[in-house]
């Protein structure tokens, strides 16, 4: 069956410490007793978005960040419209062959576009940047992941699995901020986090001098081969005078 699909995804970014640390636990593993309120807040934070009242949770995405260290207003109080910091919005576009066998859908021949709205990029991130201003470390964050590449560098690990083939890992589940900033940040250059890492894993400075290495000699034999060629055929035009 041949899909076709467009819309609209919605990145909604809030800050609140207690909140931050249940979502470090979670994606830590470290909270084992069942939290339902965690969900709670994902559905108040919607749901004091109008723009959001009507949109399919699935084009939804929260990102909690932690607060200032000079302004704890947000965890202090039970409202939470004074916990959002901004929104952003993405175009996708859908197109794909999709087959269904046993439950797993598989796509072929697809086309999957995201335009991001580099306009609300941008005021969200100098929003960010005024909230941390006062604070140290999280300012250092922002100014550190402003560059997406040094997130990648800075979190980007490999292992290697039971086939002895190398496996790369992009995560920063302990710092959502870094992870936040480099990929708005991204979405500004049009150059994404997994782009950056493609690079990193199979033209890093390592692969590169090897390349080069590479190149230079076969450069060094073409020219041997050039060279002998070119004293055949000398040999074979000269001749020997005999007095």
């Amino acid at each position: 069956m041949h899909v076709k699909e467009s819309g609209t995804f919605y990145d909604v970014y809030v800050k609140n410490d207690a909140y931050y640390q249940k979502f470090l636990d979670l994606c830590n593993d470290k909270n084992t007793a069942l939290d339902t309120s965690f969900n709670d807040y994902m559905n108040e934070i919607q749901a004091s978005i109008p723009e959001l009242a009507t949109v399919s949770i699935g084009t939804i995405e929260i990102h909690v960040l932690p607060e200032s260290s000079t302004d704890k207003s947000s965890s202090s109080t039970a409202d939470v419209s004074d916990d959002i910091i901004g929104m952003t919005t993405s175009n996708y576009y859908y197109e794909a062959d999709e087959t269904v066998g046993l439950g797993i859908t598989t796509s072929e021949n697809m086309i999957f576009n995201i335009t991001p709205d580099k306009t609300a990029v941008s005021r969200l991130l100098d929003k960010l940047e005024t909230i941390y201003e006062d604070d140290t470390k999280l300012s250092a964050t922002l100014n550190r992941y402003s560059n997406p590449e040094t997130f990648v560098d800075d979190f980007l690990s490999s292992s290697v699995d039971e086939n002895g083939e190398k496996l790369y890992t992009l995560s920063a589940v302990d710092n959502p901020l870094a992870y936040a900033i480099a990929s708005l940040n991204s979405e500004l250059t049009g150059e994404s986090l997994g782009d950056i890492m493609d690079e990193k894993c199979f033209f890093g400075a390592e692969s590169i001098k090897e390349m080069l290495e590479e190149l230079a000699e076969e450069k060094k034999r073409e020219n041997e081969n050039a060279l002998l060629k070119t004293t055949d055929v000398t040999d074979s035009n000269t001749t020997l005078e005999r007095s």
